[in-house]
């Protein structure tokens, strides 16, 4: 079966992949949301901007560096 960036070898594969973009688009809204309400609490807009900010950032480093280690490994393999 042939998938949208590849060659599918496991569905199991696939389901788990789709699963940890759910979980991280959901708390993506999650922290989203959290800040929006502490901002409110606070009185203050930077607050969630902080927040947010600082979730972003967050997401972005443990993204690269899922890709990084993922190269790592199939450079060390080949």
């Amino acid at each position: 079966m042939k998938g949208i960036t590849g060659q599918v070898r496991d569905r199991d594969a696939q389901r788990a992949a789709s699963r940890r973009t759910a979980w991280v688009l959901a708390s993506v809204a999650m922290v989203f949301f959290v800040g929006v309400i502490l901002a409110q609490y606070a009185g203050s807009p930077s607050v969630g901007i902080a927040i947010l900010g600082l979730a972003i950032l967050g997401f972005l480093i443990v993204a690269i560096g899922s890709n990084v280690r993922k190269s790592v490994r199939k450079r060390v393999r080949k």
